[in-house]
């Protein structure tokens, strides 16, 4: 995928019962797999609701799956 590409999709926000995690979006395989380099780069820049952009990575689950760590800024 080259790297201007776009990817819209809708999904929701999460909060991870952890102290350590926040909030998440997660993001199924079928779309991060898109996005993931032969490398196993899994860098993004994400827009959500199409006013707030940041630059995250891609994080696996551990049972399939993907999530983007979402921050408080």
């Amino acid at each position: 995928m080259s790297s201007d590409s776009e990817i819209t999709f809708i999904t929701t926000l999460n909060k991870f019962d952890s102290n350590l995690w926040g909030h998440h979006i997660l993001v199924t395989d079928m779309i991060a797999n898109q996005f993931i380099t032969e490398g196993g780069d899994r860098r993004v820049v994400c827009t959500l609701n199409d006013t707030i952009e940041f630059q995250c990575a891609l994080m696996p689950k551990g049972d399939g799956g993907f999530f983007i760590n979402i921050n408080k800024k």
